[in-house]
């Protein structure tokens, strides 16, 4: 599965949105910081393709959706937000 990074936010946007305990202010806040780590994401996994002018997410199904979501309710129902970007991985 290989998602263009806008549709990839898209995705887990509207994942965590799903979340009562995650209001917009901290979706617009995984956005801002996700296209920061992306910037700079170290890829043990090849997960990030970057091509011409555009970069791709490759991910193996849609369930890896779910967890990147899963992983940033934790994060913040556990007030650990800066502790998920500090680990954060695809």
């Amino acid at each position: 599965m290989k998602l263009e990074l806008d549709e990839f936010i898209e995705e887990i946007k509207a994942e965590i949105a799903g979340y009562e305990e995650i209001d917009e202010k901290l979706i617009i806040e995984w956005e801002k910081n996700f296209r920061e780590v992306i910037k700079t994401y170290k890829d043990p996994k090849g997960r990030v393709k970057r091509e011409k002018n555009s970069i791709y997410i490759v991910l193996e199904d849609e369930s890896e959706i779910f967890r990147v979501a899963d992983q940033y309710f934790s994060a913040v129902d556990g007030d650990e937000i800066k502790e998920y970007w500090a680990g954060f991985q695809l």
